[in-house]
């Protein structure tokens, strides 16, 4: 158990997405978004959060289920959500056709939530090396 004030950091998967879900995807791997389940996980999850402490924080993948799930727990924290680029599930074109994913920039995610900023203003999204 941490000593008060000590910072502890809660690393946590989205919550259940339409993809999980076996419902129909939106889009590209990376649109997949928040069933309506998933947005009360994400609320509960910002809930018991916040009864471990006060939350400093909150980082996100720019996929669009991670931000999902972050922006609701920054709504239940008072803070904005920091997009960063390089937490991320390992890429692999095995997974993924990545020649076909039409990935937003980081501005253009940010701003379907009142709460989320991008980590920075360069435009990229994905790093440019990929794992294989």
């Amino acid at each position: 158990m941490p000593m008060p004030n000590d910072p502890v950091l809660v690393p946590l998967r989205h919550a259940q997405s339409m993809e999980n879900a076996g419902m129909p995807d939106v889009g590209p791997a990376k649109s997949s978004r928040l069933t309506p389940l998933g947005l009360d996980q994400a609320r509960a999850a910002g809930e018991a959060i916040l009864e471990i402490g006060p939350i400093a924080q909150v980082f996100a993948s720019p996929f669009i289920r991670a931000v999902e799930t972050a922006s609701a727990i920054g709504e239940a924290a008072g803070v904005a959500v920091r997009l960063e680029v390089d937490l991320h599930e390992m890429m692999s074109y095995g997974w993924f056709d990545l020649s076909t994913l039409q990935l937003e920039s980081l501005a253009q995610v940010s701003r379907l939530f009142d709460n989320v900023i991008p980590h920075d203003d360069t435009g990229r999204w994905w790093p440019r090396v990929y794992e294989d």
